[in-house]
C-alpha cells in the first residue's frame, strides 16, 4: 500500500490508497442479507412434505416452525401440510409480526385430518405436548392430528401463557384414552410446562384470550379440555369452545377455572363409561366485570357419573349467564348425581334444558340443583326426569335465596308414592300434588311423562308439552326454529301421536275427605293429535268400579272434566284409602301411550260420628275385628266427630298405640266400651 501525507489543520496526516467501493459493500451486503435479523420475512403459501422439494416446501414441521422463528412474518402466510406422519415435538413462540392480518396458518386440509400426523411419546409430565402455542399469536391449526402416545404423561396441545387470537379448527387431539392420571389431558391452557398442572378449582393461570377451539375431535385424557385464564376484558367472552365432540375423558370432558367469560356451544361430551364420579363440565372461580357472561348453549352430555354441568359462574356485573338447550343424557351412576349443578351461581337463565336421571338417586341428587347464591336465577321451559322407581332425589332441589322465577317446566318422576317429594323450591319440599303455585312458582307447569323418541333423542312424542316463548332462544338444539308457544325441553316436539289420552288429576273429592258416599271428579287431557270424540273413563275403590263413556269434541291439548256422581259415587270408608281413575278406548281405538292412562291417589278418611262395634266374630261395614284395626285408622284420619267403639266380650290379645288424633276434642270424644257396660 502507497503511503502519502497530507494536511489536516496543520497536521501531517499518512494518506491511503484507497481499495474499490465495489470491493469493500459486497462482503457487507452477504453479511446483511444472511444475518437472521434482515433475512426475508414469511408470507405467502408454503408446503410441509416430507417427500416434497423447491424453495417453498420444507421435509418436516420442525423445519418450518424453525423457519417462522428466524424470520417472523410480514404478511398472512399459509402452511399447507401434506398426508403423512410428522414427528413432534413442536413449540411455536411469539412470531415477529403476526397479527390479526398477518396469520400463521398450519393446515392439513377440510377433511384430511386423518392422515396429516404429528406424533410425540412423552416420558414425562414436564414438556409432554406435541405442540406449543408459547405467548403466541394468531396462530391457526387447522385439519391436523396431534397424537400423544406417551404411556406416563401427555398433552396434545399446550396452550402456554399469554398466548391470544389463537384457533384450533378441525383437528384430531389424541392422548391415553385409559390413564387414570392428572398427567393426560388432550389440550391443556394454562401457564405451566407440567401436564399435571390443573385440576378443579386449580392451575397456574396466565392471561390467554381470545382461544377458539372449533369442530375438532378431541380423545382420552384425565381432562378433554383444561384451562385457566384471569385476562379481563369488555368484550363478552375470551374463550370459544364450539361444535366439538369429546370422547372418553376420565375425569372432565370440559374444565375451567377462572375464566372470565365464555362460550360453549353444541359440543357432544362423552365420558369414559364406568366412573362414578366423572364430570361433563366443571367450572370453578367464575367471576365476571363488565359486559363478560357465561354461554353454554346446545351441549349433549353422556355418560357423566356424577354432574352434567358444574358450574360456579358469579355473573357479578348482572349480565345474565345463558344455560339453554343442553341435553343430559341419564347415563349417571353416583346416587348423588346431579343433571345441571349450579354452585353459588348468579344471574343464570335456565332455559329449555332436558335433563335425565335413570339411576335411584337419593335426596343428595337432584335434576337441577342449586346451592345458596343471593342472587335471582331463573328457570324456564325445562323438562326433567327422575325415572328409577325407587329414586328419592329431586327433579329441582333449590336451596333457599336461589330461584327468582320457575315455571312452565316438566318434572316428571316415575317414584310417586305417597310422601315423595317432586321438587325442593328456595327450600321448601312440595310433592306433586302441591307444588304448583307454592309461592307464585309453576304456576304453569307440568308433571307428566313426555314420552321421549329414545334415550339418544329428546324431542317428546308428547305434543302439548308447551311452554313460554322466549325471542333470544329461538332455535332448539337440532337448531329447529321454536314453535309459539315451544315444546319445554331442549327440543322441539317429534310431532306427537294420533291417539293419545292421559287422565291428569282428581278436583274432588277436596281434603279433608269425609267418610261416606263422595263426588269424585276427574280432569282428562287430549295429548295426541287427532280430536277426541269418546273415551271411557273409570275410577275405582276396592273392587268397586264405575265407567261413564265421555262423548262429545275434544281437540288436541284440551281438556274437559268428568263428574261421577249419583249412583257413580264412591262409598269412602275411614282410614286409609286409593282412589285409581283412567281412560281407554279414545275413538273406540287403542290409545297409543300408555303411560299417562292411570293416576291414582291415597288418603285417609276420618272416622265419621257414630256408634261402631269391635268384635272378631263380627261383620257388616261398621264392624271391625281388632282394636289395632281401629286405632291405626284413627292415627291415619283422626275423627269427625265423637265415636264410640263397643267391645265384644272376649280377649284382645294385642298392642296398641294411640297417637295424635286429628279432630277430637271435648265434644268429639272417642270412647271404648265393653261388653256389659
Amino acid at each position: 500500500m502507497t503511503k502519502t501525507s497530507t494536511t489536516l489543520s496543520g497536521l501531517l496526516v499518512p494518506k491511503l490508497k484507497r481499495k474499490p467501493l465495489k470491493t469493500l459493500m459486497l462482503p457487507l451486503l452477504f453479511f446483511l442479507l444472511t444475518s437472521s435479523a434482515f433475512a426475508q420475512a414469511l408470507s405467502g403459501v408454503k408446503t410441509i412434505d416430507a417427500s416434497g422439494s423447491g424453495p417453498n416446501n420444507y421435509t418436516s414441521f420442525t423445519a418450518a416452525v424453525n423457519d417462522l422463528m428466524s424470520k417472523g412474518v410480514n404478511g398472512p402466510v399459509l402452511f399447507q401440510v401434506a398426508a403423512g406422519t410428522y414427528t413432534g415435538q413442536i413449540t411455536i413462540r411469539a412470531v415477529s409480526g403476526a397479527s390479526a392480518t398477518n396469520t400463521v396458518t398450519f393446515d392439513g386440509g377440510f377433511g384430511n385430518a386423518d392422515t396429516r400426523i404429528v406424533t410425540y411419546s412423552a416420558s414425562s409430565a414436564t414438556d409432554a405436548h406435541v405442540i406449543r402455542l408459547d405467548n403466541s399469536s394468531y396462530i391457526h391449526l387447522k385439519n391436523l392430528t396431534f397424537k400423544n402416545t406417551g404411556t406416563s404423561a401427555g398433552l396434545g396441545i399446550s396452550i402456554f401463557g399469554n398466548a391470544n387470537n389463537c384457533e384450533i379448527v378441525g383437528c384430531n387431539v389424541y392422548v391415553d384414552s385409559t390413564s387414570t392420571s392428572t398427567n393426560f389431558k388432550a389440550i391443556q391452557m394454562t401457564n405451566s410446562t407440567s401436564s399435571s398442572d390443573g385440576g378443579y378449582c386449580g392451575g397456574t393461570s396466565a392471561s390467554p384470550y381470545n382461544i377458539t377451539i372449533d369442530s375438532n375431535t378431541i380423545a382420552g385424557g384425565y381432562f378433554g379440555f383444561y384451562g385457566t385464564s384471569n385476562y379481563s376484558t369488555s368484550a363478552p367472552h375470551i374463550l370459544f369452545i364450539r361444535n366439538n365432540t369429546i370422547r372418553l375423558a376420565y375425569n372432565t370432558g370440559i374444565g375451567i377455572s377462572s375464566v372470565r367469560g365464555y362460550e360453549i356451544n353444541y359440543n357432544y361430551v362423552n365420558m369414559r363409561a364406568g366412573v362414578t364420579a366423572s364430570r361433563g363440565f366443571t367450572h370453578c372461580n367464575g367471576g365476571t366485570s363488565g359486559v363478560q357472561a357465561y354461554d353454554m348453549i346446545g351441549n349433549i352430555f353422556e355418560n357423566c357419573g356424577e354432574y352434567g354441568i358444574h358450574s360456579q359462574t358469579r355473573n357479578n356485573n348482572g349480565a345474565r349467564g345463558k344455560l339453554w338447550n343442553n341435553f343430559i343424557k341419564g347415563t349417571f351412576l353416583s346416587a348423588n348425581a346431579r343433571g345441571i349443578y349450579l354452585n353459588y351461581d348468579r344471574n343464570m337463565d335456565v332455559w329449555h334444558n332436558t335433563i335425565v336421571i335413570q339411576n335411584n338417586i337419593g335426596t343428595n341428587g337432584a335434576g337441577l340443583w342449586v346451592s345458596p347464591s343471593g342472587y335471582p336465577n331463573d328457570v324456564v321451559n325445562n323438562n326433567i326426569l327422575i325415572t328409577d322407581p325407587n329414586a328419592s332425589g329431586f327433579a329441582i332441589n333449590s336451596l333457599s335465596g336461589t330461584i327468582a322465577n320457575s315455571d312452565y317446566n316438566n318434572y316428571y318422576k316415575v317414584n310417586d308414592k305417597p310422601g315423595q317429594f317432586l321438587v325442593a323450591m328456595n327450600g321448601t319440599q312440595l310433592t306433586k300434588q302441591n307444588f304448583r303455585g307454592f309461592s307464585g312458582f309453576d304456576m304453569n307447569s307440568y308433571s307428566e311423562d313426555p314420552n321421549l323418541v329414545s334415550a339418544d333423542d329428546p324431542r317428546p312424542l308428547s305434543a302439548c308439552l308447551r311452554g313460554i316463548y322466549l325471542s333470544s332462544s329461538s332455535v332448539d338444539l337440532f337448531q329447529t326454529t321454536r314453535s309459539n308457544p315451544p315444546t319445554v325441553g331442549a327440543a322441539e316436539s317429534a310431532g306427537g301421536l294420533a291417539l293419545d289420552m292421559a287422565v291428569d288429576a282428581f278436583l274432588q273429592p277436596s281434603f279433608p275427605i269425609p267418610s261416606g258416599n263422595n263426588d269424585v271428579e276427574v280432569r282428562i287431557r287430549n295429548k295426541g293429535t287427532n280430536t277426541i270424540t269418546s273415551v271411557d273413563v273409570s275410577i275405582q275403590l276396592g273392587s268397586v268400579t264405575h265407567t261413564i263413556n265421555w262423548t262429545g269434541s275434544l281437540i288436541a291439548c284440551d281438556d274437559t272434566t268428568i263428574l261421577f256422581t249419583g249412583s257413580n259415587q264412591l262409598n269412602i270408608g275411614p282410614g286409609q284409602n286409593t282412589i285409581k281413575a283412567w281412560v281407554a278406548s279414545p275413538n273406540n281405538d287403542t290409545d297409543e301411550n300408555n303411560s299417562n292412562d292411570t293416576i291414582s291417589q291415597s288418603f285417609c278418611s276420618p272416622f265419621a260420628a257414630g256408634t261402631y262395634t269391635i268384635d272378631p266374630a263380627g261383620s257388616g261395614p261398621n264392624n271391625y275385628t281388632t282394636i289395632k284395626q281401629v286405632t291405626d285408622i284413627i292415627n291415619c284420619g283422626g275423627i269427625s266427630g265423637p265415636v264410640t267403639f263397643n267391645l265384644a266380650a272376649t280377649t284382645f290379645n294385642e298392642t296398641i298405640d294411640l297417637l295424635f288424633v286429628k279432630g277430637a276434642s271435648s265434644v268429639n270424644r272417642i270412647t271404648f266400651k265393653g261388653a256389659g257396660v
